[in-house]
């Protein structure tokens, strides 16, 4: 718990994962007998090296944000999003524009007292929207510049139930996967050398896991992302989760057969409690990339159900997040098979 909350207040939204790429490869050092970081800046750990098969274990640290796009003559700040981002969560939120300084603002909202009938039923566009720092123009342009990015400010909380509230649980709860499973590991004989791959800018099109995979070249690859959870907001027709349901692992034509159905007997043969999640099509995660990179590399991915994705509270049960390690670490200790 205390590992994934540390990894949620970092600040790392795609492409500009510095402090938390160097934090992790900071962490991988501790458990792994070979850690680099790659041109792209994902960070790689090697347990095992030089034995029989490669197995990759992945997970993205990036998250999603925002970028300056102008400063206004009145010192406002006009921004564009990095990632997916619901327009409707930003009106009222706090942010922090990393320039030549760390700068605090809100998001502005216009008052429903002042807004015409039209405008109470729209959403905001993020066009219309803005950053006040409370810095004239000219002083701000001294401190940020177009092209800065802009992370939301948010404290991670306990809620009930052993869960966790936080940003950026997308997908901070992979890497947290990956550092317990290297603790497991490390001392435990296996035929595979075991590679951790934290992997850059997935929510801007799954960059970090080509250029990592195609370098790595595994005989096979797990995958560790989050999935969408049961919510109020959700409907019978969605293919969701309920929080505490366990691992929810993925099928589909995209992902590879027999490793899948390896995880789920380790899953059935430990009593890991899991759901299985149909994936039709593009899963939306770095699998998706994986498994085209050079020959073709056979992929599995295993999710923990996330309710509230792609806002400053993502929730997440931290009983599904130890059957997503255990059903890992358990797959690998008894060789996987495909």
């Amino acid at each position: 718990m205390e590992q994934l909350m540390e990894l949620c207040k970092m600040e790392g939204v795609s492409g500009f994962e510095f402090e938390v790429g160097n934090a992790v490869k900071g962490i991988f050092e501790k458990y792994c007998d070979f850690v680099e970081a790659d041109t792209v800046g994902n960070v790689i750990g090697v347990i095992g090296r030089g034995r029989r098969r490669k197995v990759m274990i992945e997970a993205h640290l990036d998250e999603i944000g925002l970028m300056v796009q102008k400063i206004d003559e009145k010192g406002f700040v006009r921004f564009c999003e990095i990632g997916g981002i619901n327009p409707a969560t930003l009106p009222g939120a706090e942010v922090y524009i990393h320039g030549r300084e760390r700068i605090f603002g809100v998001i502005g909202a216009k008052p429903p007292h002042l807004q015409t009938k039209e405008e109470s039923t729209k959403n905001y566009k993020i066009e219309k929207m803005y950053i006040d720092t409370g810095f004239s123009a000219d002083m701000l342009c001294d401190k940020i510049a177009v092209g800065d990015w802009i992370t939301f400010v948010s404290k991670p909380s306990l809620l009930q139930n052993n869960r966790i509230c936080a940003k950026s649980i997308d997908n901070r709860m992979g890497i947290s996967c990956l550092i317990e499973c290297m603790k497991r590991l490390k001392d435990t004989k296996t035929d595979f050398e075991t590679v951790f791959l934290a992997s850059v800018q997935e929510e801007v099109g799954c960059r970090g896991a080509k250029v990592g995979a195609y370098k790595i070249e595994p005989d096979f690859a797990i995958v560790v992302d989050v999935t969408h959870a049961e919510t109020p907001y959700t409907e019978s027709t969605d293919t969701v989760f309920p929080l505490g349901s366990g691992a929810a692992i993925a099928v589909g034509p995209s992902l590879n057969t027999a490793l899948t159905q390896c995880i789920i007997n380790t899953a059935k043969k430990r009593e890991i409690p899991y759901k299985t999640e149909v994936c039709a099509a593009n899963s939306g995660t770095d699998a998706w990339a994986i498994e085209t990179t050079k020959k073709g590399i056979p992929c599995a991915l295993i999710s923990a159900p996330l309710k509230y994705m792609h806002t400053q509270v993502e929730t997440v049960c931290l009983d599904d997040v130890k059957a997503v390690c255990d059903v890992i670490c358990g797959a690998i200790e008894e060789g996987i098979h495909c």
